[in-house]
């Protein structure tokens, strides 16, 4: 468990999420974008972003075909997490 700057706790497996907001940021979408294109809540995604919240594996793959990129590229899982 690590704590952030801002003082969230922040487990060494969620550690990977800020690549989900990196890519989200570098396309210019906003949370609601990608409520919509996910049907995940804008307040869930934010909170998988923040790393208070697990990205679930039904919601990475979710996440990864809104951004058209592998679960893989989009969050730092091992080959058993990635489900098919």
């Amino acid at each position: 468990m690590t704590i952030t700057p801002t003082g969230y706790r922040l487990s060494l497996e969620m550690s990977n999420v800020p690549q989900l907001r990196a890519e989200r940021l570098r396309r210019g979408w906003s949370l609601t974008r990608v409520s919509g294109l996910t049907g995940i809540a804008a307040q869930d995604v934010s909170a998988v972003e923040r790393g208070i919240r697990r990205a679930f594996p039904g919601w990475r793959r979710r996440l990864a075909a809104a951004f058209k990129l592998s679960e893989r590229e989009l969050f730092d899982v091992s080959d058993e997490a990635v489900t098919r």
